[in-house]
């Protein structure tokens, strides 16, 4: 089992590295109305240090929504600790407040955009 988790981590770091930078340029960001990849970037509950995590999520106007079907995925928690993060959408970097709300075994969050300054 161990392996296995060791393996899927492995997975997502590598497929990370590639999407990351690219998301970061605005390629494959949403319209200000659908669905698209953002970067969202929380602090680290326990360290403190920035995470970051390339995410599908569906944008209407300024609100964005972002989810995981996994019962325990470390941005969840951090986003739920901080109640604010960091998104780059559209290339650019914008500051949101947060709401996370836990489906099941899954978790969405309503992400509200702040004015680009």
């Amino acid at each position: 089992m161990q392996l296995l988790r060791a393996a899927r981590r492995q997975t997502f770091r590598s497929v990370n590295a590639v999407v990351e930078p690219l998301v970061r340029r605005g390629v494959g960001s949403p319209l200000p109305i659908g669905p698209g990849l953002v970067l969202l970037q929380t602090e680290g509950r326990r360290s403190g240090r920035p995470r970051v995590r390339p995410l599908l999520s569906l944008r209407v106007g300024e609100e964005l929504l972002v989810g995981t079907a996994r019962p325990s995925s470390d941005w969840v928690a951090n986003l739920t600790a901080a109640g604010d993060a960091s998104v780059w959408v559209g290339g650019s970097r914008r500051s949101a407040s947060a709401r996370v709300r836990r489906l099941g075994t899954g978790s969405v969050a309503r992400l509200s955009l702040r004015p680009a300054s």
